[in-house]
């Protein structure tokens, strides 16, 4: 017997469940509740049971668990086959479930509203005013449903946060108006290199968001350079009068990878983002766990990475530490990328060899090259001797 998580293809949004509920839900009135039954079910194969609190939500604007709301629905559609059966008239089952719901003390004072002016008054609610991407409010809502949604069904689950760098001086330099255009261009920015199943939010002041839905981290890694690299292609004219240019730092976390609930999801975000504002802004950081104490030193050292077998690049270190290092490269890396290294860290003599997995990658402004990231993976007991000793000395 296939389980739920097996049959679900694709972890949507709410917005995605939304949409897809009420396309099903009959426009006009109906007494035959079992067409939007089957309709219903179908959706599950898709969504899950998320999509029975979603139809009271719709309908009844009452908010459930799925669980709950399954079982609802369930018995809503027997009840409202008995208030046909005693009445001898027909019944829509909007009437049946009003009266199911208040019958139950699950609604005391129901208050009839169209759907669609619903749906209008919902957007209202959840959507920033400014940038037109979703509220604080509303991202805090999403993500609880989200990670509890990823760990039900054992997906994947990313959050990004973006911050627009040095903001201050836009509006100091170019004053507040400039400064509310560059965040409406960043959301622009965000809002078209997303999927459907993302959800975008402005999270305070500068900060955005993106939830990230069914995603891990190396293609949260690469939604977030994506986003980058945007941004700091616009062309503001307002604010390169001042000579002012847009970019943004990113920070990234995962579920299950680096937290288990929303709160560590944020706080990790958040220090990969505070790593990245640090490490000079224009760049995006995901979380490293305990080598992020690792010191590191500025020095730069020859090296070459193999891409394909038999096949050897150059690099140059940019700085070097126990547990990884910044190389530049004029290959752009892909984030999440295993690759072999060496270094040479002592003349006429074997290189350091690793394997390093990239987690971050910048391109150089003006220059074919980029700035990349690694993680060493994996060192000889040998080769990590030679490269502690050789960090000693630097420090000495």
């Amino acid at each position: 017997m296939k389980t739920e998580a097996k049959r679900l293809r694709v972890v949507r949004s709410d917005e995605e469940l939304h949409l897809a509920v009420r396309d099903v839900i009959p426009a006009k009135r109906t007494i035959d509740v079992l067409p939007l039954d089957r309709a219903l079910k179908g959706l599950c194969d898709r969504f899950g049971p998320e999509v029975y609190s979603t139809l009271f939500d719709l309908i009844y604007h009452v908010e459930f668990s799925p669980d709950q709301a399954r079982k609802h629905w369930s018995q809503l559609i027997r009840r409202h086959d008995e208030m046909q059966s005693k009445l001898g008239t027909d019944l829509d089952f909007r009437v049946s479930g009003l009266e199911y719901l208040t019958a139950n003390g699950n609604l005391s004072n129901p208050t009839i509203v169209e759907t669609d002016d619903f749906v209008r008054i919902r957007h209202d609610t959840v959507t920033d005013g400014l940038t037109g991407l979703y509220n604080f409010r509303h991202f805090r809502r999403s993500l609880e449903k989200e990670v509890s949604r990823a760990n039900r069904y054992r997906t994947p689950l990313s959050l990004l946060f973006i911050d627009v760098d040095h903001f201050k001086k836009f509006n100091d330099q170019c004053g507040h108006p400039i400064g509310d255009l560059v965040l409406k261009h960043v959301a622009e920015v965000i809002a078209g290199s997303i999927r459907s199943s993302d959800l975008p939010c402005r999270y305070g002041g500068e900060e955005f968001s993106v939830i990230a839905p069914d995603t891990g981290k190396d293609g949260a890694m690469l939604l977030a350079d994506r986003i980058r690299r945007g941004v700091e292609a616009l062309q503001v004219p307002e604010a390169a009068l001042v000579g002012r240019v847009v970019t943004v730092s990113g920070g990234v976390a995962s579920f299950p990878e680096d937290a288990t609930s929303a709160h560590e999801l944020i706080a990790r975000a958040d220090e990969a983002l505070y790593s990245a504002k640090r490490d000079g802004r224009n760049r995006i950081e995901t979380r490293r766990g305990e080598r992020r104490k690792v010191p590191r030193f500025d020095v730069s050292i020859p090296g070459t990475y193999s891409i394909l077998p038999n096949s050897q690049k150059p690099l140059a270190t940019k700085n070097l530490s126990e547990g990884g290092a910044l190389i530049q490269s004029d290959v752009p890396l892909p984030p999440g990328s295993v690759i072999p290294m060496e270094v040479s860290i002592e003349r006429d003599a074997d290189p350091v060899r690793f394997l390093g997995k990239v987690a971050h990658l910048k391109e150089a402004v003006g220059e074919r090259l980029f700035d990349v990231g690694v993680s060493i993976l994996r060192m000889s007991r040998l080769d990590a001797g030679r490269l502690r000793e050789f960090l000693a000395s630097r420090s000495a």
